[in-house]
């Protein structure tokens, strides 16, 4: 047969090879287990390793491996350049060693048969290799001598022996420089994108943060290059511009503000947007809604939504609740209408009104009923509120200050009351002075009777001068018929001025009396002075004119002037409003002189007014002293009617 060589493996099988081409194997006994013969020629030798695999080289530079579990090849080659084999060795877990005949080496990966890399420093047969790190010793035979020959193994032949290459199966990678297992090497395989970093090599989104959550820096969003951190761990990133932006990145309830007003849209988290699609700065009675008057109430919940002093009005009175705010209700929990209150002020000695909004106020009046009920008097309770005319009692005597003539004083109620208490301090007082004057008497009945004879007979002696006189007199009556209606046109134009000014001054708030008997100027201050004798006429003058500038209530001027106002005359509005006492507007609707003159002469001429055809019956007392036949003839009535007929 020609044994050529033996092996006993790990695993206890002894194997032969020979010159026959085959391989015997037997048990440990000796039994015989199988014949393999895929060798081509004879077997030069033969190794067995701790993976179960037999390996065997030919003479004809055959590679062979079996698996000793079953003994089928599990791979076979020959090696190049081709050459005959003559030795097999165990260079490490990974490697053997084919040894040539010709001084080549090659290094071949055990468990695949790839050759990993072939020397080829001789021409002497290898009888011998031993590794040793990452270098080869070899021996090599020659025919007169031997050599030791050492190698530095560069197996991937990247050109980096494998004693210094971190990746000798690589050769697309031969250093590591933070030692984590990737290659420094960029375009190489299995890159290492941070080679200073040993906690990261991978950057998939090519963000500049490593993959490994576990390392430095780590990328939570290793897909989206946009982000890389999610401080509070809510699964949004930190960059709140980017894809997936947390717009709270240290609030784990929020992420999203749609709106952007600065509330998070997740009503579950903090300070949720009540609005979502709506921006506002609400932040009152709810967040993030829109709030026109940036008072902080939404315009939802605000009662007065354009004013940022009020937004709420528990009484619905139409006056905000916040009392320093604009029109605040002094009465929150009490609806009302009033705008004003009354207040004594110690210092200045007088009553001054304040503002004082959404009281109770039953008479409509603008003055609160508590402000009312305080200035009521004890005697009289009810005498301010419910009347709209009045609101404010200083002396406590029941009659309101716009009908009492001093509301200061208790005892003084009318101008009378007035004049009679100071009668003498006031001796110069005007206003008094009037009221006092001496009042017209009529002549005892005894007297009247005689003077009327005495009158009678006087006419009945004058009877033949008397026609003369007629005649005249009908000229003159003529003559002052056209006066008499002058003075009654300005008269009436007048009455309108009296009350166009009353009106004037009801709009403005302000009231003062005007009129009185005009002037006339055929007869000068005669017939005035007549009819001003009447204690009508000195009672109507008291009541319009006083010495404190006091006016008469709105109401009564009204009634009074309405009454005396012409229906058929009207003031053209030429007229003008001027300052008076005290700061009254008056109405000035008459005319210059001048105008007058102008007027009548351009009215159309009128027929003369008949005279009358009788004279109104005398009163008791005869013709009232001062008086003409002919002005009692036309203006007798008028003393009539002043006087009551007497």
């Amino acid at each position: 047969i020609g044994i050529t060589s033996i092996e006993v493996t790990p695993q206890g099988h002894i194997i032969t090879g020979g010159r026959d081409r085959t391989l015997r194997v037997h048990q440990g006994d000796g039994s015989h287990t199988g014949t393999l013969t895929e060798p081509n020629s004879e077997v030069t030798d033969i190794m067995g390793d701790s993976n179960g695999l037999v390996h065997a080289i030919t003479k004809d530079g055959l590679y062979l491996a079996y698996n000793s579990s079953d003994w089928n090849i599990s791979h076979s080659m020959t090696p190049s350049p081709p050459g005959e084999l003559v030795s097999l060795h165990d260079i490490d877990a990974e490697r053997i060693a084919l040894g040539g005949a010709v001084g080549l080496v090659h290094l071949m990966n055990r468990s695949t048969g790839i050759t990993e890399q072939t020397l080829n420093q001789g021409n002497g047969e290898v009888v011998g290799i031993l590794g040793e790190g990452d270098a080869l010793v070899v021996l090599m035979s020659f025919a007169s001598s031997s050599d030791i020959m050492l190698f530095d193994i560069d197996t991937d032949g990247d050109g980096v022996v494998d004693s210094v290459d971190a990746f000798p199966l690589d050769s697309t990678q031969n250093t590591d420089r933070d030692g984590d297992g990737y290659g420094d090497s960029v375009n190489g395989n299995n890159s290492d994108r941070f080679p200073d970093d040993s906690t990261q090599w991978v950057d998939q989104d090519n963000d500049g943060y490593g993959d490994n959550p576990n390392g430095t820096n780590p990328d939570i969003f290793p897909q989206n290059s946009d982000q890389h951190k999610d401080t509070d761990g809510d699964g949004y990133g930190d960059a709140s511009y980017g894809q997936d932006g947390d717009k709270y990145p240290t609030d784990a309830t929020q992420w999203a503000d749609r709106d952007g007003d600065g509330y998070g849209d997740n009503l579950e988290g903090n300070s949720p947007d009540a609005c979502p699609d709506m921006g506002g700065q609400s932040f009152e009675d709810r967040l993030g809604c829109p709030d026109m008057d940036a008072d902080g109430w939404s315009d939802e919940g605000d009662y007065f939504p354009d004013e940022p002093t009020q937004w709420a009005d528990t009484d619905m009175d139409g006056y905000g609740d916040a009392q320093q705010g604009y029109r605040g209700d002094a009465c929150v929990n009490q609806a009302g209408t009033s705008t004003r209150y009354l207040l004594y002020d110690s210092a200045e000695d007088r009553v001054k009104t304040v503002s004082t909004y959404g009281c109770p106020d039953s008479d409509e009046d603008g003055y609160a009923d508590e402000s009312e009920a305080y200035w009521d008097a004890d005697n009289c309770p009810g005498s301010l509120v419910g009347n709209a005319t009045e609101w404010l009692d200083e002396d406590r005597d029941c009659l309101g200050s716009n009908t009492d003539y001093d509301d200061r004083e208790f005892n003084v109620q009318t101008i009378e009351d007035y004049c009679e208490r100071d009668k003498n301090e006031l001796i110069q007082d005007t206003t008094c002075l009037k009221l006092n004057q001496p009042v017209y008497t009529p002549i005892n009945e005894t007297n009247s009777e005689a003077d009327s004879n005495d009158f009678s007979a006087q006419i009945l002696s004058f009877a033949p001068y008397g026609a003369g006189i007629a005649i005249a007199m009908m000229v003159l009556i003529g003559i002052l018929g056209m006066l008499g209606r002058r003075v009654t046109d300005k008269s009436s134009k007048e009455d309108e001025y009296v009350q166009k000014g009353a009106t004037k001054e009801i709009e403005t708030g302000s009231i003062e009396q005007v009129g009185g008997i005009i002037e006339d100027d055929a007869w000068g201050e005669d017939v005035a002075a007549l009819l001003d004798m009447s204690d009508s006429s000195s009672k109507e003058e008291v009541d319009d004119t006083t010495s404190k500038g006091k006016s008469r209530s709105v109401t009564e001027s009204v009634e009074d002037e309405s009454s005396e106002s012409s229906d058929e005359d009207v003031d053209d509005g030429s007229g003008e409003w001027q300052d008076g006492e005290q700061g009254w507007q008056v109405y000035d609707g008459t005319t210059s002189d001048s105008e007058d003159e102008a007027a009548a002469s351009e009215a159309p001429v009128t027929e003369e007014a008949a005279a009358p055809t009788e004279a109104p019956p005398l009163p008791e007392g005869g013709l009232p002293p001062g008086w003409t036949t002919d002005q009692w003839k036309w203006y007798g009535h008028e003393w009539l009617e002043k006087n009551g007929g007497q």
